[in-house]
């Protein structure tokens, strides 16, 4: 999906930025407020012959840019493989407040730049929220946030260690749309963490709408990942203490997606719930037993997802 066009010397437009959104896009103006020439760099985006006549006068030259937005395990994406191209995130570095000071201690950019460079990724930039602790304000990374990284969508349930503050500046910072509730676990007291009652794949998402404090947040959120393309899979509250909610949907290659799933949490499914998983994902088990009974998390709390480019790429 093409998702900004950046159009600067053609015609009557010196420097116009458009943004587009999904669905219909209908692009209005009086006479020669510049509608041919925006109509004309879509055509140059995408191939069209230039006029050089078209350039500006007083302008150098005329130049259009666009940024689109394919699913990585598309055709498109294959396209731009074969053709020796990559198709990767933008490599940005986030850095996020946390609630615990033990865990505060743990983010150690100097180690991070340290990582990257010797395994071979590149970070481009750095984006520091940690500045939100002196606030009280938190987001704990993607155990507060569960990431729709195709539709650019950040979830979010709302609670002492995840603030809207903070969601709205990683979504203002990182490009994301939010889409925050609240929920309550069966003794009533707020859920934590967004990756406890729900999780994103390509084809399937799973969350808990039982456990939503209200019924027409359940229904926004299912109506979004129903809409994006997403067949839904609703646990019950029983399966997420069992920690059937904390999975991750991880990039299998050629092979297809691959769901890493502890083996309590596969065996707290029902048999056609397994059945459904296994339509979207291969299922990687992992018993992970003493974490999920001593540690307070599961299979999803343990591993980190890398979107960085290759470096040289």
């Amino acid at each position: 999906m093409l998702e900004e066009v950046r159009i600067t010397g053609l015609g009557v437009i010196d420097d116009a930025l458009l943004e587009l959104s999904p669905g219909f896009t209908a692009l209005t103006g009086e006479t020669g407020a510049g509608k041919t020439m925006v109509v004309t760099g879509l055509g140059l985006l995408f191939g069209g012959r230039a006029d050089p006549a078209r350039v500006r006068p007083g302008a150098q030259r005329a130049s259009v840019e666009g940024r689109l937005r394919t699913d990585p395990r598309g055709k498109v994406a294959q396209q731009v493989e074969e053709a020796g191209g990559d198709v990767d995130e933008d490599g940005t570095l986030v850095l996020y407040p946390m609630a615990a000071a033990n865990r505060r201690r743990e983010r150690q950019p100097q180690q991070l730049t340290e990582l990257a460079r010797t395994e071979g990724w590149r970070i481009e930039r750095t984006v520091d929220l940690s500045h939100f602790e002196q606030q009280g304000e938190y987001l704990e990374g993607t155990g507060s946030l569960v990431l729709d990284r195709t539709h650019r969508v950040a979830y979010a349930t709302l609670s002492a260690r995840t603030s809207a503050t903070a969601l709205n500046a990683f979504c203002r910072a990182l490009d994301y749309r939010a889409i925050s509730f609240r929920s309550r676990d069966r003794s009533g007291q707020p859920v934590y963490h967004t990756n406890v009652l729900m999780s994103v794949g390509p084809t399937l998402a799973i969350l808990c709408s039982a456990l939503f404090a209200k019924a027409a947040d359940a229904r926004a959120v299912s109506d979004q990942l129903q809409g994006d393309g997403k067949q839904l899979l609703d646990l019950s509250s029983e399966q997420i203490g069992e920690l059937a909610g904390n999975v991750l949907f991880l990039d299998g290659g050629r092979a297809g997606p691959v769901v890493a799933v502890s083996t309590r949490a596969w065996q707290a499914l029902s048999a056609a719930q397994r059945q459904l998983v296994e339509l979207h994902a291969r299922p990687a088990l992992c018993s992970i037993d003493t974490i999920e009974r001593c540690g307070g998390g599961g299979i999803r709390c343990m591993i980190a997802e890398i979107f960085l480019p290759r470096q040289g790429a």
